[in-house]
């Protein structure tokens, strides 16, 4: 795991980040899948408090596909939908892709307020996503 402040790694029994002393969470699984790499948002809000955790695990991602799964999640603030729309972005300078799991009408109606809607690639399960990138199910 990695500091969402400073970057610096963080062993998985440290609660909090050696080098700056921020407070580490849990709030997030990174995990390599055979074509693509999934990060799983663990915590039930992506918001101010974390936003930098997942900018962090995502720079230190290098697969080509990343799928970054919020089901679990049923809030989501202005800083957070920002976020998402920031890694989109930097998939673009970086050559990568990346889609999203929302399965949360909440989280849904959040997005299209902010009017981001069209600009993140978003799917209801990592069946249809891993389907866009025409990989066979699993």
């Amino acid at each position: 795991m990695f500091c969402g402040k400073c970057g610096v790694f963080v062993p998985p029994q440290n609660h909090f980040c050696t080098k700056c002393g921020t407070p580490i969470t849990q709030a997030f699984q990174s995990t390599p899948a055979d074509d693509y790499h999934v990060i799983k948002i663990k915590d039930k809000n992506l918001d101010y408090t974390n936003h930098g955790e997942l900018v962090t695990i995502f720079e230190r991602t290098k697969d080509k596909m990343i799928l970054i799964d919020l089901s679990v999640v049923d809030f989501i603030d202005s800083v957070g939908v920002g976020g998402l729309v920031t890694l989109v972005y930097k998939t673009n300078r970086t050559k990568q892709e990346i889609k999203f799991i929302i399965t949360s009408e909440k989280i849904m109606k959040a997005i299209s307020a902010l009017g981001v809607d069209n600009v993140l690639d978003i799917y209801e399960n990592e069946q249809d996503a891993r389907a866009s990138w025409g990989l066979t199910p699993v």
